[in-house]
């Protein structure tokens, strides 16, 4: 028998049906003919999307049998996430192999997002045409966090471990970081870094002395950073009771403050107070609030401190209620009653308290004249937390007041069941 064969590359590519004709030709110089025909339909272009590593960094792209639809001079593959429509296409050029088809790589850490990937080919014709070969698509999957927690919360050591585990990430963990802060002031935010244990679960310690020592609730971001450049995120709080600054911005208000005095039954010494320019509780508290705010110090501690000095204004020590004096400035041990500071009126009774409190817990300059008759008697900046306003807690011996735990009473006692009111 006799055979060759037809390549559609000789007639341009073209589809449809073909003539074939036959002549035989002998050695006598008779010729033989005969005829048949083709049907030639296009052939199926076949796009593959492979993971080349098996760990979704890299995927190897190839368009096979484009030979067979036209003479193409270049193919670029277009790749983009189904998240945000096109906003991360990049076009990929193609190289043609040994075999005629045409390859490239997409790499996930150009697009940094996890999902359905559509890839488009197209080709580009020797006479400049573009045409379009196929097309297909391929899964990478997102960076999972099974477990991500805090735990230890020491108070004492003032720290707290992250834990996070069970993570899933198919191409691997280039770096775990945990991003932290207090809510009350962001401006501490510190990021650590978390490293991995025997266990496979990956852990850090948050130190609140690199918070400003900052009490309350803490925001603990997570961000798992994969090898194909996705990341995992996910956020949880943090209660922290340490140390309790004194400096600060305030956390109370003045209706609080209100709720707080009024749920302790006492009763309001209109009287007396009225002398001294606060009538009422109400005007009570907000002269509290406008003296803490303007020298800097919480408004939450000055006057928790007053109320537990004088019984929530009912006195009845060494202090007398007309001396305006609410914090026993000058009330020593052993002194007899009336033998401490008296003040003019309220405010500048209140005055005095803070601007106390403030030499004990910063060197910052006052804002307003001094009217404390015991402030040069501090030393500047000696207890900056409310638990150190004790002598016998202060690390250097100093304090406000020689009771047990007086700085611990004062958190524990008042201050928390004031900002819950």
């Amino acid at each position: 028998s006799y055979r060759t064969q037809v390549k559609i590359s000789n007639h341009g590519y073209r589809t449809g049906r073909y003539f074939v004709d036959l002549y035989v030709y002998a050695q006598n110089g008779l010729i033989g003919r005969g005829f048949t025909s083709q049907e030639v339909k296009a052939p199926k272009v076949v796009i593959s999307a492979r993971d080349g590593e098996g760990r979704e960094n890299a995927y190897k792209l190839k368009a096979e049998n484009a030979l067979m639809v036209g003479n193409f001079r270049s193919v670029s593959f277009a790749v983009w996430s189904a998240q945000n429509g096109q906003d991360d296409i990049i076009w990929y050029p193609g190289a043609k192999d040994a075999s005629g088809a045409w390859n490239t790589t997409a790499t996930i850490r150009n697009h940094k997002t996890a999902g359905t990937y559509y890839v488009h080919v197209y080709g580009v014709t020797v006479a400049g045409v573009q045409k379009f070969l196929g097309s297909t698509k391929f899964e990478v999957s997102p960076v999972r966090v099974g477990t991500f927690k805090t735990a230890n919360y020491n108070q004492d050591a003032g720290s707290f471990d992250v834990i996070i585990d069970e993570l899933e990430v198919a191409s691997g963990v280039a770096g775990v970081y945990v991003p932290v802060w207090s809510t009350s002031n962001q401006s501490n935010l510190k990021w650590y870094q978390a490293e991995k244990q025997s266990d496979g679960s990956y852990r850090t310690q948050v130190k609140i002395s690199n918070h400003g020592y900052r009490t309350g609730r803490y925001c603990v971001d997570l961000y798992v950073y994969a090898q194909n450049g996705l990341i995992g995120t996910k956020s949880i709080r943090q209660e922290v009771d340490g140390y309790y600054s004194i400096m600060g911005s305030t956390t109370t208000n003045v209706d609080q403050m209100v709720r707080y005095y009024e749920n302790s039954k006492a009763t309001y010494p209109t009287e007396a107070l009225s002398k001294g320019g606060a009538k009422n509780i109400q005007e009570f508290c907000q002269i509290y609030y406008e003296e803490a705010i303007a020298e800097g110090v919480k408004a939450e501690v000055a006057f928790a401190q007053a109320m537990n000095e004088t019984g929530f204004l009912r006195f009845g020590g060494i202090v007398q209620i007309e001396q305006f004096n609410f914090a026993g400035i000058g009330a020593l041990d052993g002194n007899a009653s009336g033998n401490c500071a008296t003040f003019p009126d309220v405010r500048t009774g209140v005055r005095a308290q803070i601007q106390h409190l403030k030499a004990y817990a910063s060197k910052e300059d006052l804002q307003n004249a001094c009217v404390d008759p015991r402030f040069s008697l501090i030393t500047r900046g000696c207890a900056p937390y409310v638990q150190w306003l004790g002598i016998n807690e202060n690390p250097s011996g100093k304090g406000w007041a020689s009771t047990k735990n007086y700085g611990y009473t004062l958190v524990d006692k008042y201050i928390r069941v004031l900002k819950q009111q």
